[in-house]
């Protein structure tokens, strides 16, 4: 890919100044090193911005805050649990718990 040195692109005034193009790589390239201006910008037009969509509403964030004696509480309880024996009934999406851990 050609790169940018810096200096001033050639402008293209018009569109019969822009060459037929066998792929997008060669398009993007011409339009690395070259900028569009004159009647060629002028024929694109205006953007009617009332043809957008409406705006999605903003989210409100949730923030749920744990102190620190109930996330302790919280681990004291998960590590206090029997573990889960998976038998065949996992295939079922059942488990239960076995009363020997």
């Amino acid at each position: 890919m050609v790169r940018w040195n810096g200096g001033e692109l050639p402008t293209v005034n018009d569109w019969a100044d822009v060459p037929s193009f066998a792929n997008e790589d060669e398009e993007a390239e011409f339009w690395a090193t070259h900028s569009l201006g004159g009647a060629a910008l002028e024929s694109l037009g205006t953007f009617n911005d009332e043809a957008l969509p409406p705006p999605r509403p903003r989210r409100r964030r949730f923030w749920h805050q744990i102190s620190r004696q109930n996330a302790l509480n919280e681990e004291k309880l998960v590590a206090s649990e029997k573990p889960v024996v998976q038998s065949r009934y996992a295939r079922l999406g059942r488990t239960y718990r076995s009363d020997a851990a």
